[in-house]
């Protein structure tokens, strides 16, 4: 069962309050009873942000069969189109229980065919709001997926990833600690959440508009997929690198091919020569 948003912002403030008020627990319970996927459900988006603000970086060789990508799965401080807005550390104690066993999938398919890369590292890191396409100054706490995305696993998401044309993602999770925030100062318990996270809000007019909000403080992290549309948009592909690029700024060099002979030189083979 999920909630209907939209039908909840359509009631009169008044009516919409007392809802809130009335059947917080059951919507709370709701929200924690299954795993979410965290996809638009209002697209268009509401704010204007640069299609192109978040650009692909690094030489792709045309002939690679795996790419670097480095993608931000979820922007915190950001009140998405479920009016939830993810606070900075939320995924933290599921990322230290959970790093190696968290996929990178494709439109949320729970299957082994829906696998796109393989994980490399999973983190938290501040960017520019700038870099997201959002003009004015300060940084936002962004969720990170680095992964080595396989032409085998998936050919079309490969050269999407590869031509730069994935911009969204999007997060499955669980709800660990949800709360409501509304405007309304005779809600004590409600409007001091308020009055605490609007403030942290990156796009505090979403939920003045509505005058609530709900803020995970805590959530399970369950997969990152490459979607069409994310509920939350702040969430494109920092980079694309070539592999072998990958490893050279890593100080590796990339593993010989077998298959090809070394070349031979005069100088290696003097060298190698013992009487």
């Amino acid at each position: 069962m999920k909630i209907d948003v939209q039908e909840i912002n359509e009631m009169k403030q008044a009516v919409r309050f007392e809802y809130l008020r009335q059947a917080e627990k059951t919507l709370v319970k709701i929200k924690k009873s299954s795993d979410i996927n965290s996809d638009c459900v209002n697209y268009p988006f509401d704010i204007s942000i640069k299609s192109d603000a978040i650009k692909s970086k690094g030489f792709i060789d045309p002939e690679q069969d795996s790419i670097f990508v480095k993608v931000i799965a979820n922007t915190a401080n950001w009140i998405d189109s479920q009016l939830d807005m993810i606070v900075p550390g939320a995924w933290s104690k599921s990322i230290n229980e959970k790093k190696g066993f968290i996929p990178h999938l494709h439109d949320h398919l729970m299957t082994l065919t829906a696998r796109v890369g393989d994980v490399k590292d999973i983190y938290e890191s501040e960017v520019s709001l700038r870099t997201l396409g959002i003009e004015k100054e300060g940084t936002a706490n962004v969720l990170v997926f680095e992964s080595d995305v396989k032409k085998g696993y998936n050919e079309n998401v490969f050269n999407q990833y590869k031509n730069g044309q994935v911009n969204q993602h999007s997060i499955s999770l669980r709800y660990i600690d949800l709360q409501l925030a509304l405007n309304d100062e005779t809600d004590e318990k409600h409007y001091s959440n308020w009055q605490k996270y609007i403030t942290m809000a990156i796009n505090p007019q979403k939920a003045e508009e509505f005058g609530y909000f709900w803020i995970v403080k805590e959530l399970k992290l369950i997969e990152n997929s490459a979607v069409l549309f994310g509920a939350n948009e702040l969430t494109g592909t920092l980079e694309t690198r070539s592999q072998e690029l990958q490893l050279q700024e890593a100080g590796n060099e990339p593993p010989q091919d077998i298959t090809k002979p070394a070349k031979v030189t005069l100088s290696n083979y003097i060298n190698d020569f013992k009487l």
